[in-house]
């Protein structure tokens, strides 16, 4: 979008748009679900065999100024030390933490933004994606809703032009990483809840987003090998450099003395790997099943895809009066975990020669957790301890619950969930 078309553009503060299955379904085969999408993969493009530190990318004053404002929210912790209560779950000094938050980010919004942006309006419709993406206030909670709402803040300054396509491996190496430390402080700090955690990808109550774009950083390393990243020392030295294995690290960090067979079960099975190669090719699979995970159980999970915001860079285009997707009649629901994928083809283009690829046999149509479990059995591992990820012998999973830790509404035309957005 040009800037000048920008400034003159009308501004709203997003709300939510997805109330019930039909919602979801008409979110999920629309221009904005498209749009998302495809930055997420960008993204993930734009890292492959990119080390944090590496030095292979630009990092502009954009860059730089994100950065600083993740770092003085990271120095806040310090300021409001977690109170004495008993609890297992959420410390309440992270209602002032947030607090903060609130009341310091439009500040921080309009330095970011180019003047005229800023006093066109811009700011009030990015602040509620900042606000929502470090957990809620009132429930001390945090989960992949929120982590979508960061990258959704990250997606819309690119589509305004602070932030460039050449940014991109800068904006999830230094940006998306600098957010990542920021939320490990504050889990450590504040013990937050997870919010609707079900444990889906065998890693990590909290994040998604670092396996997907960790897994496309791995893709054609030359030194990890696959039973290094079980050793402590290679977790240690190998985490600041690698989100995969900094994911991992955090994991292993938060469920510290369970074995990691328990606490990681899928990176249990990829360190079982005979060779190198065979790892290769199966990080390939790997980010595209983690791309199809992260829509199947994020954007396509209604107890969590409620609480995603549509503004004007990012709207509902399915309420827009006269447009053809409001007069589309209702689809049938889809099912739980749908397996179509209309814009976005599940192969990265870096996945390697075909044939190989074709010998893990990976049905184009399978979800997220069907494509890592199908992974695990065709290279003949067998199931982790406890069962993969969504195969025989996993625990059950209840998808009824909502990041709020309720069950939501689900009649067609009404509000499906309660409470803000996440």
């Amino acid at each position: 979008m040009p800037e000048a078309s920008l400034a003159s553009q009308e501004w709203k503060v997003p709300t939510r748009a997805i109330f019930n299955a039909s919602d979801v379904h008409k979110f999920s085969t629309s221009r904005t679900y498209a749009d998302y999408l495809g930055f997420v993969r960008k993204c993930g493009e734009a890292v492959k065999a990119k080390g944090i530190s590496s030095g292979q990318y630009p990092v502009s004053p954009a860059v730089e100024k994100i950065e600083k404002m993740l770092g003085e929210m990271e120095g806040w912790v310090a300021e409001y030390p977690p109170l004495k209560q008993p609890m297992r779950f959420g410390n309440k000094a992270f209602c002032s933490w947030h607090s903060r938050l609130v009341s310091e980010a439009p500040r921080m919004m309009a330095a970011l933004l180019p003047k005229e942006l800023a006093e066109a309006g811009a700011v009030r419709e990015l602040l509620p994606y900042l606000c929502s993406s470090f957990g809620h206030e009132q429930r001390i909670d945090y989960g992949t809703g929120h982590e979508t709402q960061f990258a959704v803040w990250l997606c819309c300054l690119v589509k305004i032009g602070v932030m460039a396509e050449e940014d991109l491996p800068a904006l999830v190496l230094r940006c998306f990483m600098g957010y990542l430390r920021v939320m490990r402080l504050l889990h450590k700090s504040y013990v937050l809840e997870p919010a609707g955690s079900h444990g889906v990808w065998g890693l990590d109550d909290y994040h998604c987003l670092p396996f997907v774009w960790g897994a496309a950083q791995l893709i054609d390393h030359a030194s990890l090998t696959p039973l290094s990243v079980t050793n402590e020392e290679t977790l240690v030295e190998f985490s600041d450099d690698w989100m995969y294995i900094g994911a991992l690290k955090f994991a292993w960090d938060l469920k510290s003395g369970a074995p990691f067979a328990e606490c990681c079960p899928m990176l249990n099975d990829i360190s079982a790997l005979p060779s190198w190669k065979k790892l290769c090719i199966l990080l390939c699979v790997v980010y595209s099943g983690m791309l199809k995970l992260y829509e199947g159980e994020v954007l396509q999970k209604l107890p969590v895809v409620q609480h995603f915001l549509f503004g004007s860079l990012l709207p509902a285009t399915w309420q827009q009066p006269g447009s053809a997707e409001a007069h589309k009649p209702p689809p049938i629901p889809p099912p739980a975990s749908p397996g179509f994928d209309p814009y976005i083809d599940a192969q990265a283009p870096w996945a390697g020669e075909q044939a190989e690829l074709q010998e893990l046999e990976l049905p184009a149509s399978a979800t997220g957790s069907e494509a890592l479990a199908h992974m695990a059995q065709t290279m003949r591992l067998g199931p982790a301890v406890g069962g993969t990820s969504g195969g025989p012998g996993a625990p059950k999973v209840d998808h009824t619950r909502d990041e709020l830790g309720t069950v939501p509404e689900q009649k067609e035309g009404g509000g499906g969930g309660t409470g803000k957005a996440s």
